[in-house]
């Protein structure tokens, strides 16, 4: 039971809580870049809330790249040719941890 509002992260980034009731908490999730993220709750006066499984990922957050325009839409099957793409939630510190296939 939450007392008070609780407070929510995602990875290291902290959520907007909207709503929140004994069971339910909706919040704006931080800006992320693209990668799996785990979340924490945490409750004044009670702790942090934790969670044992077997899963690992059961209480994971996955925050998906989008790809909104490619500026190349046909070439060579031999490769060579250079690709931009535009979207939303690439990691620019660690590019190379964008994966993407197109």
């Amino acid at each position: 039971k939450f007392l008070s509002m609780p407070g929510v992260s995602i990875g290291e980034g902290f959520c907007d809580v909207i709503f929140f009731n004994e069971t339910f908490i909706n919040c704006t999730i931080p800006e992320l870049t693209s990668g799996v993220y785990s979340i924490a709750v945490n409750c004044d006066g009670i702790g942090e809330a934790r969670h044992v499984s077997e899963d690992p990922n059961k209480f994971v957050f996955y925050y998906m790249l989008s790809v909104i325009s490619m500026n190349v839409r046909s070439g060579s099957t031999a490769g060579g040719i250079e690709v931009t793409l535009t979207g939303d939630g690439f990691n620019a510190e660690n590019i190379a941890s964008n994966h993407i296939t197109v």
